[in-house]
């Protein structure tokens, strides 16, 4: 998706049932892809680059069903996002973090730490944690 998107995502993209991969990028009118939670749990890999984006979930991690958030993601970039501070905090199939020119963003989700120092899965660059 690119730069016409609005201020959140179209509501149209929750009747995307086979949807496995997603990028989003120059959307810079956007602070939030409130959707994303609402897609089936099939979403593997996420990219997201020139946003204003805040975050990926609401406060409590959850879809809108009360399940995990993107329980099937294995793959998450967000890059050049000035305004973003929190990942999610439950990414049980995560295997590839990259984070890049995120400054707001402060720290990691415990289980994101954990996972990345048994595997190296997490590369980041101009993030201060």
């Amino acid at each position: 998706m690119g730069s016409n998107l609005s201020h959140s995502s179209p509501p149209w993209m929750v009747n995307l049932k086979n949807l496995v991969s997603i990028s989003f990028m120059g959307c810079e009118r956007c602070s939030h892809i409130s959707a994303l939670g609402k897609l089936p749990n099939n979403l593997k890999d996420i990219s997201i680059s020139i946003m204003n984006l805040v975050r990926l979930h609401d406060e409590n991690n959850t879809t809108s069903a009360g399940g995990i958030l993107f329980p099937s993601l294995e793959s998450l970039y967000i890059s050049s996002c000035m305004n973003f501070v929190s990942l999610p905090s439950n990414l049980p199939k995560l295997k590839r973090l990259t984070i890049e020119f995120c400054p707001a963003l402060h720290s990691f989700p415990e289980m994101v730490c954990k996972v990345s120092r048994n595997s190296h899965i997490l590369r980041y660059r101009d993030v201060k944690i």
